[in-house]
């Protein structure tokens, strides 16, 4: 195909051709991941390597051959130099790619943390492993830590679980690095603080239970120090222990009979963070207050997620009040005590939100969250018409009931 003028310009062609051998790789690079023998594993991935290589070759400028290539198959075998040959290589065919600058600077931090590493395992006399990021260290060379080389085994874990984690690789990998890095440093990092909650912030990400546990330890452990006492920090550790407190069923490493305990320690966290972050000026505006309501209606507090509202947020409103935060307060408003706050909805928020959008200002998270706010306020039919249309009147119509 590559010898063939025609096939070079005929971009279609490239692209299907590109695709298709893109798919038999990732089939290769599956069946490498079950459990065969070595023998096997090498031979699978050998065929995986070379079916993304022409894949990309048929159709440099493709993404989904490149970056798959770079995540199923150089990525796990640490091969960062040849990662960042693959990505100069699509910044120069596709210089429009805005996803190549940021995968380069992963790279380049994956590099440096399997070197640093590596490092580590140099000076306590072991032999380096090419796989480094991604297996706990040796017990003797764990055990022998000093505070500095646990300061940079603990951010070579936290930069590669970011590289995955930015890459689209598995949830699963970077809570297993930051495992490893917790227990690997444990009371020998030199400052602690600002790597703990580097961690919690990072497991907040991924979203899952068992990772938002984990964040709200970590978060816990950071939050000790003095460098805490900051409105960013307490501003987040709302949502960290909020989410932790929702984890609490679901979540498969807690005992069934302490899930409720814990439950509650998350819960007294999450009010311990508002109560601290609202010392400071930046926490006094609409929509931080709205923030912090939602926070405590997901508690069960529907009382006090209310008088967030009516008390806080509603005299901290002005012209520049974002729509998304309005439409966040209507919705409060309306699952606390929809009756009787339908009329206050009217009168503080929808000419606002009819503003916005008449000036355009809607993005469309903010149409979904007004179809929804429209049908819990009995305003819209429950089945709106097609994602992105305003079903007749919604904006125009005045809520029933009005005060």
């Amino acid at each position: 195909l590559l010898r063939d003028p025609a096939f070079r310009r005929d971009f279609p062609a490239q692209k299907s051709f590109s695709k298709l051998r893109a798919a038999i790789a990732g089939l290769y690079s599956a069946s490498s991941r079950r459990k065969f023998n070595g023998e096997e594993y090498q031979k699978y991935r050998s065929y995986a390597a070379r079916a993304f290589r022409e894949a990309v070759a048929l159709y440099p400028a493709s993404p989904e051959a490149s970056f798959r290539y770079i995540q199923d198959d150089l990525l796990g075998q640490g091969k960062w130099d040849a990662m960042l040959d693959m990505l100069g290589y699509i910044d120069r065919v596709d210089p429009n790619n805005n996803r190549t600058e940021a995968l380069g600077k992963s790279a380049l931090s994956a590099r440096n943390a399997a070197r640093a590493l590596n490092a580590i395992l140099v000076n306590h006399g072991t032999a380096i492993m090419r796989d480094v990021l991604s297996r706990p260290l040796p017990a003797n060379v764990a055990g022998a830590l000093t505070g500095a080389e646990a300061d940079a085994l603990f951010d070579a874990r936290l930069d590669y679980a970011e590289v995955i984690m930015n890459i689209g690789g598995s949830d699963a990998v970077p809570r297993f690095l930051i495992e490893c890095a917790l227990k690997e440093s444990e009371g020998k990092m030199s400052s602690p603080f600002g790597r703990l909650w580097r961690a919690a912030t990072l497991l907040h990400r991924l979203g899952n239970a068992d990772s938002a546990l984990l964040s709200a330890q970590c978060a816990e452990n950071a939050l000790a120090s003095q460098e805490a006492n900051v409105f960013e920090v307490q501003d987040v550790a709302v949502d960290i222990f909020g989410n932790a407190y929702l984890a609490c069923p679901s979540a498969s490493k807690i005992p069934n009979e302490s899930r409720q305990e814990l439950a509650l320690r998350m819960k007294g966290r999450c009010f311990e963070s508002i109560r601290r972050a609202m010392r400071f000026p930046a926490s006094q505006t609409f929509e931080t207050m709205t923030h912090y309501a939602s926070a405590l209606l997901k508690l069960g507090e529907v009382r006090q997620a209310e008088a967030f509202i009516l008390q806080r947020a509603l005299s901290l409103k002005s012209t520049k009040t974002s729509v998304g935060s309005l439409i966040e307060a209507s919705h409060i408003l309306t699952m606390t005590n929809p009756d009787n706050n339908k009329g206050l909805i009217e009168l503080h928020f929808m000419n606002d939100i009819r503003a916005n959008f008449k000036r355009k200002n809607f993005t469309p998270q903010d149409m979904e969250a007004f179809k929804k706010l429209m049908n819990e306020l009995g305003n819209a039919p429950a089945a709106p018409g097609a994602a992105g249309a305003m079903p007749p009147g919604m904006l125009q119509a005045p809520i029933s009931r009005p005060l």
